[in-house]
């Protein structure tokens, strides 16, 4: 069985959490972290290996002379460009939209600084010039 959901009992392990991105290593038998819908793959670091081999070995055998293995690394790096685009776009976007619906606003930062006029005692220096 390759798939988990979290807060699951499970063996000693890597996990991969493929929606927070971030791989789990349990070294003794204990739960998954997070809620339940979340899922969780036990695949070995070999796993990824393995497949990153034969999808380099195709690639030679479909374009001879080494032009499979570039055109593999050339997939790859413009994957992972992809990749990056994608993750440093979905950042802007949530760091341009905000986590909450104050959208930045902090009240203990005043704007408006100087001295508070005090019309009080303007308006009683102005009655007392006038009556004199």
């Amino acid at each position: 069985m390759f798939i988990y959901r979290g807060m699951r009992k499970v063996g000693r392990g890597v996990y991969w959490d493929p929606e927070g991105r971030r791989k789990i290593i349990i070294q003794e038998e204990e739960r998954l972290p997070g809620p339940m819908d979340t899922i969780f793959y036990r695949l070995p670091h070999s796993y990824f290996l393995l497949v990153l081999l034969l999808v380099g070995l195709l690639c030679s055998m479909a374009l001879p002379y080494g032009m499979g293995v570039v055109l593999f690394f050339g997939l790859l790096a413009t994957a992972w460009i992809f990749w990056r685009t994608a993750v440093s776009g979905y950042a802007f976007v949530k760091g341009l939209l905000g986590d909450t619906a104050f959208f930045g606003f902090t009240p203990n930062r005043t704007f408006f600084t100087g001295k508070k006029k005090n019309r009080k005692k303007k308006d009683e220096k102005e009655d007392d010039t006038k009556t004199s």
